[in-house]
């Protein structure tokens, strides 16, 4: 269970997340590498070189950010 909040005084960019990994194998001695990750999407917002959205909305199609089949990453 997670729980985020935020307040700030001023209007700004505020992306609250967690990046934690996850080993689901069953034995623990075993890396993450071989999960196989799907991601049910056909679009992606654009980012610039800080990270901040910048509105544009692009296609996964024909990009790294195609994850509609299972990968192994």
């Amino acid at each position: 269970s997670l729980s985020y909040s935020f307040k700030s005084d001023k209007y700004t960019h505020v992306n609250l997340t967690n990046h934690s990994y996850w080993n689901f194998n069953k034995r623990k001695n075993i890396k993450i590498f071989n999960h196989d990750l799907k991601i049910n999407a056909n679009q992606y917002l654009d980012v610039n070189n800080y990270l901040i959205p910048t509105g544009k909305i692009n296609t996964v199609n024909n990009s790294i950010n195609d994850f509609r089949k299972y990968l192994n990453i």
